[in-house]
């Protein structure tokens, strides 16, 4: 609890004396939420999401925000557009912080290698808007990984939810030895 206080005084007082002042640690804050827009803007707007309604998992939501209705989202990104930029500036923050973290061990010659996800988590933006959603949506069967039934309806399912990364996305990881190999 004591870190998100602190995260968001930082924030607050992020967005009184450079967002708003559009100072250069700003316009780096923008780049960088523009650069990853792929991911950080779900990953933002389900965080903003989920502090709404703290304790609900994503399929207990309103059907229109649970099955990721396009006006629903864009009326949430209106709605929560301030929460949505504290979660990107969280992440942003994250990111510089590990941008020196690996530069630092860099110079000493150690390399470092970001995390990468191995199971997706059944509350998550990963599966609340990930790759099995519309394949799930289509066939209108909704059931966990463990089989669990989450019963019929127009929504998201959860099949991501506990199934290795690699089955999810169809990709493979690699060690680095392999990745210069190549």
């Amino acid at each position: 609890a004591a870190k998100r206080e602190a995260l968001d005084m930082a924030f607050r007082r992020f967005i009184k004396d450079e967002w708003e002042r559009l100072t250069p640690r700003a316009a780096s804050s923008a780049a960088f939420v523009a650069r990853e827009r792929a991911w950080l803007d779900d990953y933002a707007i389900f965080h903003a999401l989920a502090d709404l309604w703290p304790g609900r998992e994503w399929t207990e939501w309103p059907d229109p925000i649970r099955a990721r209705d396009p006006r629903a989202i864009a009326d949430v990104r209106r709605e929560l557009g301030r929460d949505v930029l504290r979660h990107q500036y969280a992440q942003w923050v994250a990111h510089e912080q590990w941008q020196d973290a690996r530069r630092a061990v860099r110079a000493r010659g150690v390399s470092l290698v970001g995390d990468l996800p191995f199971v997706a988590a059944r509350h998550s933006a990963c599966v609340h808007h990930g790759p099995c959603s519309m394949r799930c949506m289509k066939s209108m069967k909704l059931v966990t990984f463990d089989g669990t039934s989450l019963g019929d309806g127009n929504t998201a399912c959860t099949s991501c939810a506990g199934r290795p990364w690699s089955a999810i996305t169809g990709t493979t990881l690699r060690s680095a030895s392999e990745s210069r190999a190549t």
